[in-house]
């Protein structure tokens, strides 16, 4: 799979400036997968695609408070450090970035955004329709937000991020691809760790670690 299929021109008039006076009537593109079929709706129109005992799977991780400032102890010119992740916890060590430094790369610690369009109207409509909420963790590093640079979808290397998937997320998963339900994967961060917790026999399996994965088609 080559970068090059990926690329197209978006209209600057047609890219939001400002968000939605309400989350949850942003813009929502809906493809049909077996007809082709687009159809343009606002975000809470998802209602209508789900129904009782579907899962919806959600990212519950936080953004911690991951910059510091500082000054140079020689110089005393001001510094900017980023948390990224807790190498060991007794010597408190982490790996971090630095800015000024000689090399530095551009990204950002935040937190995903898939699932910001829901408004608490929006949850509780689903929960009235008995769609079931389910959770997984992936705390999103600087890997999330980088470019791809390579045409070779294949050389691509993404950054390790940390995931957990528990035993009732596994459950209500597992179930519900039995029964044949729908389930939601909100946003590329649960569909990645999803993705890295199946087994060899395609049924979800609790997990606490690091995934590095690459979903690209024909995944």
């Amino acid at each position: 799979m080559k970068l090059s299929k990926f690329r197209f021109d978006v209209p600057k008039e047609l890219i939001a400036k400002h968000p939605a006076n309400e989350r949850d009537e942003s813009r929502l593109m809906v493809i049909n997968r077996a007809t082709g079929k687009i159809e343009h709706k606002m975000f809470k129109d998802i209602l209508s695609y789900y129904g009782n005992r579907d899962v919806f799977v959600f990212n519950d991780t936080k953004v911690f408070p991951a910059r510091l400032y500082g000054n140079k102890e020689k110089t005393g010119a001001k510094i900017e450090v980023f948390l990224l992740r807790e190498l060991n916890t007794d010597q408190r060590l982490w790996d971090v970035l630095v800015d000024p430094a000689r090399k530095i790369r551009i990204g950002a610690v935040a937190a995903p955004t898939a699932g910001m369009h829901f408004s608490k109207q929006l949850m509780k409509r689903l929960e009235i329709k008995g769609v079931e909420f389910a959770y997984i963790t992936l705390h999103a590093g600087l890997g999330n937000f980088r470019g791809v640079e390579v045409e070779d979808l294949t050389k691509h290397k993404m950054d390790s991020e940390e995931i957990a998937i528990t035993d009732e997320t596994v459950e209500m998963v597992n179930k519900a691809k039995t029964h044949k339900r729908q389930i939601c994967a909100v946003g590329t961060t649960v569909m990645r760790t999803l993705e890295s917790s199946v087994s060899t026999q395609g049924e979800l399996k609790p997990f606490v670690g690091w995934t590095n994965k690459f979903i690209f088609p024909p995944h």
